[in-house]
């Protein structure tokens, strides 16, 4: 376990643009199918999928590094003003009784740090857009054999079919939980991007593609989240008001989606328990960086699911798993 762990840290270089290619294609393969019932040949519903791929790519990625180098570039102010904003926050405060520690306060306060977090996060999945032509034609590849891989795996000699079922299932489990947790990221990126629009705060694209992103985060990622938007809110508009509304934005746009909407598409069998997210989340984050806390719980989801499928490894993946009696959203 060790060397293999170490391996995986040595080649993350090649891993993640790998593992990133393989998730894209899970989320595609459907189109790509659709495209090909519709009488569209392989040929030109690859490169019907590579050119939308590349412009996708190639469009969002130059936006948000924009958005990246602004951002840098005011990050100094934004420091200055919340410094500020806190000694007054202080002044105010032992004014009326109280006695704190300015200095310490301040060194425990650094938000530099949570906007750093965010910008690493976000260059880290720029940075493997700006390799798109690599991963693109991975997933261009993985596409075309996916048309023909089920012929080669019925043909090998030891899989029956009950074991072919089982990964075909294992497949569509995966691809289920990859596409419907996507369209809830989107659709929860769209609505804080319009929140902060609407709010008149800047980077609404940039934060809304961090809601993006760390909506792949159970648990933690949407409160990961939040926190630059409503910090933002604070030092960019005068008073509390615009940040308590901002974060009550973010508080329904995220129990909405994620206690009641999300739920509703995603079905019961593929739950995971916190304990475990909150494991795998640290594990795939150390292993692989930034893009490893993004893809652990697709990549746990496929590890639990390739245990259920196997009598012998069968019980770890219970224990994996929530309480066998409740469904994703917690009810009986």
């Amino acid at each position: 376990m060790v060397i293999i762990l170490a391996g995986l840290r040595a080649a993350t270089g090649i891993l993640v643009p790998f593992l990133l290619a393989l998730f894209i294609t899970i989320i595609v393969t459907p189109v790509f199918f659709w495209l090909k019932r519709k009488g569209v040949h392989s040929v030109l519903a690859l490169l019907i999928m590579f050119v939308t791929l590349g412009v996708i790519s190639f469009m969002g990625g130059s936006l948000i590094n924009q958005s990246l180098r602004d951002f840098a570039r005011k990050l100094p102010g934004y420091q200055i003003k919340f410094r500020e904003d806190a000694i007054r926050v202080i002044d105010w405060l032992n004014g009326h009784g109280m006695e704190i520690n300015q200095e310490e306060v301040l060194n425990q306060l650094n938000p530099s740090a949570l906007f750093q977090f965010t910008g690493t996060l976000v260059s880290s999945v720029t940075g493997i857009l700006g390799q798109s032509a690599i991963v693109l034609l991975i997933v261009i590849f993985m596409l075309f054999e996916a048309s023909i891989m089920p012929k080669k795996i019925r043909s090998l000699p030891d899989v029956t079919p009950e074991i072919y079922k089982q990964l075909e299932r294992s497949v569509l489990d995966v691809r289920s939980y990859m596409g419907i947790k996507t369209i809830m990221s989107l659709i929860t990126g769209v609505l804080v991007f319009i929140l902060l629009t609407v709010m008149g705060i800047d980077y609404a694209l940039l934060l809304g593609t961090t809601a993006f992103l760390l909506n792949y985060v159970p648990n933690i990622g949407s409160f990961m989240a939040a926190i630059p938007g409503v910090l933002l809110a604070l030092l960019d508009k005068e008073g509390l008001g615009p940040a308590v509304i901002t974060a009550i934005g973010y508080v329904c746009i995220n129990v909405g989606i994620g206690n009641f909407v999300e739920p509703r598409f995603m079905g019961r069998g593929l739950g995971l328990s916190t304990l475990v997210v909150i494991l795998s989340l640290i594990f795939w984050g150390w292993v692989l960086g930034p893009i490893g806390m993004l893809l652990s719980i697709p990549l746990t989801m496929a590890l639990k699911i390739a245990l259920e499928s196997v009598e012998a490894t069968r019980w770890i993946a219970v224990l994996m798993g929530g309480n066998p009696g409740e469904g994703e959203d917690g009810i009986p």
